[in-house]
């Protein structure tokens, strides 16, 4: 892990391809994993004092919000800190002056949009530019048969949804 006690980063074996045996007819995918006799899997992570490291989120999960890159995984650790929340997944929906507006869609039985507001307010490590611009509220998350989020297809559908999406307004969020 490169900077791995200053910062989140990419997880790197610096050996070689470990198990990575490449992928199938893609050759520029290839290139872009192994660098300099070096595996890059995409993945990011931070180590804590104790030496345990963590996963972060993928490289690909980054937003890029008025001139500013966030990552995906920091605001979904947050929202998960709710206790009506159960799931969430953060993506970015485009928009013409600043990028990406941050969107998530969550789950959670009881969790009642007005109040998310109020508990992000509360949030001292998380920032004004990560507040999602927008909430979807869903059952469940779209998943592949391996049970990851499909986030692209979150994002393709963005506020063209039959979920209730909310929108924030002044420290509030209301139904769109």
């Amino acid at each position: 892990m490169i900077n791995a006690a200053e910062a989140t980063g990419e997880l790197v074996n610096v050996t070689g391809p470990g198990r990575f045996t490449g992928y199938y007819k893609n050759p520029e995918a290839d290139a872009e994993r192994m660098v300099d006799g070096k595996y890059h899997s995409g993945d990011l992570a931070y180590a804590d004092e104790n030496g345990y490291v963590y996963f972060a989120g993928r490289l690909g999960d980054w937003l890029r919000v008025d001139g500013e890159n966030l990552g995906t995984a920091p605001i979904e650790r947050v929202l998960l800190r709710h206790p009506d929340i159960t799931e969430v997944a953060v993506y970015g929906v485009p928009d013409p002056t600043v990028g990406d507006r941050v969107m998530a869609a969550l789950v959670g039985a009881d969790f009642d949009p007005v109040t998310l507001g109020e508990f992000l307010s509360a949030q001292e490590d998380l920032g004004p530019k990560q507040w999602p611009s927008f909430i979807r509220v869903s059952g469940e998350l779209p998943r592949t048969a391996t049970f990851k989020v499909l986030k692209r297809q979150l994002s393709a559908e963005a506020l063209e949804t039959a979920d209730p999406v909310w929108a924030l307004t002044n420290g509030t969020y209301t139904r769109t």
